[in-house]
């Protein structure tokens, strides 16, 4: 008599008989989660929060760095902390300037009161006020800063762009010489003045280092090829910054030193100074300002 055998039916799910533990069985969805409202609600919040999450580290960026706004935000990724780029947009502004050999703008002049008076509007100097804050945040010591004799909190300061253009403008005066000093200058401080700056624009242009670039062309009857100085750029809109200078000091922030003169600074006792070069030290003692005494406490027998 052949054996009978009987079979039980396999169940569809392994973890029925046990193969897994209860606790890591699969679980049906929740209700809500089988809707696709819910699905798209879900959705929806992880999107807004890791937008949210995104804007708030991208303007912390800015404040830890110790601005207060996002304004000029290209132009902050490239510099130093400054406060005039929290106080005016400096749009940058695409434009194409002519270098040519022979394409000499106002300011590529010979000597004369009208080229004087294009490099002069150019040139000109505002005084900046910054608070002791900001100071720090410039990386100074504000117990060092030469004060504003009539403000609280008021360092006194120069953008670093008037002063490259100051610098370029002495060049500019003394490659003229004889028209600009007849009878040699007076200042004792004129040749070590244009040394500072020839460094003072040479670094300034590395640290800038224009990546733009020029090409070359064939003149008629040259026999070597010419430089293309007819350059297109994005630059930083001179213009508005010079405008926002000129607006009232309160707003601005900036003022011209000549409407109060130098004459009404003076110390007022406890300031404390920088060490200042040896050079400055034997000029003093050439000029009768300090004894060989006092030089040589300081530097040592001469």
């Amino acid at each position: 008599m052949k054996p009978t055998h009987s079979y039980d039916q396999i169940p569809e799910k392994e973890e029925d008989e046990g193969l897994l533990p209860a606790q890591y069985a699969p679980r049906a969805a929740p209700e809500w989660w089988r809707r696709p409202t819910g699905v798209f609600l879900t959705g929806a919040n992880i999107v807004l929060f890791l937008i949210t999450a995104s804007l708030a580290l991208w303007q912390s960026r800015w404040f830890q760095r110790g601005y207060s706004s996002t304004m000029n935000e290209d132009i902050k990724k490239v510099s130093w902390y400054s406060p005039v780029l929290d106080r005016v947009e400096i749009p940058l502004v695409e434009k194409t300037y002519d270098n040519t050999l022979y394409a000499h703008s106002k300011l590529a002049q010979l000597p004369s009161p009208e080229t004087d008076k294009a490099w002069n509007e150019m040139t000109r100097i505002r005084l900046l006020l910054v608070n002791d804050d900001e100071v720090r945040r410039l990386g100074k010591d504000p117990e060092y800063t030469v004060k504003h004799p009539n403000r609280t909190d008021a360092n006194v300061a120069v953008m670093a762009v008037d002063h490259q253009l100051h610098c370029l403008e002495s060049i500019r005066r003394n490659t003229f010489n004889e028209y600009y000093f007849p009878h040699g200058s007076s200042s004792v401080l004129h040749m070590d003045h244009l040394l500072h700056c020839f460094d003072l624009l040479a670094q300034t242009l590395q640290c800038n280092s224009a990546m733009d670039v020029i090409t070359y062309n064939w003149w008629e009857l040259a026999t070597d090829p010419v430089p293309d100085f007819r350059i297109n750029m994005k630059c930083r809109d001179f213009n508005a910054y010079r405008d926002f200078t000129t607006k009232p000091l309160e707003e601005s922030g900036f003022f011209q030193v000549w409407e109060e003169g130098w004459g009404t600074w003076h110390r007022t006792g406890g300031e404390k100074n920088v060490t200042a070069p040896k050079q400055w030290w034997q000029l003093q003692l050439d000029d009768g300002a300090i004894t060989k005494e006092q030089f040589e406490a300081k530097w040592g027998p001469m």
